[in-house]
């Protein structure tokens, strides 16, 4: 029965995920304002918000001009339902560490679809990012030096990157997105992520190149990628490192 509760929150969540970064990108208010559709501009009512449930019951059309709706919402509201579910899983009894990285998760979410969409990650979902992650992680008793290690070599990284390509291989939000994961994972946990966000690229970025839907010099939303991976670094991150240091042995 929790799982249903903890699946139905994050459906929920991953509604208010796809209006906020609607909103954020266009200039709209956050909160105090209906939602309307992107074609009409329609005001919703509550029985066309219902998360994935109304996607399927309007067949992916809005109600009223009968344009297509983005699989964006239905997918965003899946994949932020099951984030939840896996938090809980993975990190049950540890209710505080749950509560804490179902946040971070949201961040993550977010960070993950603003990029994919619009090849940005906006300073102040970042920044609001860092401060909870280092203060939660502060909290739960993580050494500040090692968080802060972490969050310099995280950003240092990015940073070095974008120096020597004059900021054409990555943008200043990679850099940021870089301390966010520091003060998250800590070290060495923030490298590995890194390392694990570029063979998600690789992953990606390798079909499309074969396919000619990509070319060498293409932009790819490296946040998407990078974003993917401290979350599964966040809760599988010691089970990697045994599986490969037991594959050594």
């Amino acid at each position: 029965m929790i799982y249903i509760l903890i699946f139905i929150i994050g459906l929920a969540l991953g509604s208010f995920v796809n209006a906020l970064v609607y909103r954020l990108y266009q200039g709209q208010p956050i909160i105090l304002s209906r939602s309307g559709c992107p074609h009409c501009r329609h005001k919703l009512a509550s029985k066309d918000l219902v998360p994935l449930f109304s996607f399927i019951i309007l067949g992916g059309r809005c109600r009223y001009c009968k344009k297509k709706i983005s699989f964006q919402y239905p997918l965003t509201e899946l994949a932020t339902a099951i984030v939840f579910v896996l938090v809980y899983w993975v990190l049950r009894p540890d209710i505080a560490a749950i509560a804490g990285s179902w946040i971070i998760a949201i961040f993550l979410v977010i960070i993950f679809l603003y990029d994919l969409k619009y090849y940005l990650i906006l300073d102040r979902i970042a920044l609001s990012a860092i401060v909870f992650a280092l203060g939660f992680n502060l909290w739960c008793g993580v050494s500040f030096w090692n968080l802060l290690l972490a969050m310099i070599a995280g950003g240092g990284f990015f940073l070095v990157l974008y120096l020597i390509s004059r900021g054409r291989w990555i943008g200043g939000g990679d850099l940021r997105l870089g301390v966010f994961a520091g003060a998250i994972l800590g070290w060495p946990g923030v490298m590995l992520s890194i390392f694990l966000g570029y063979i998600f690229g690789a992953l990606v970025a390798t079909p499309l190149l074969l396919t000619g839907k990509k070319s060498f010099g293409s932009k790819l939303p490296f946040g998407t990628f990078l974003s993917a991976a401290i979350f599964v670094w966040m809760l599988w991150g010691e089970i990697i490192i045994d599986w490969y240091l037991g594959g050594l042995t």
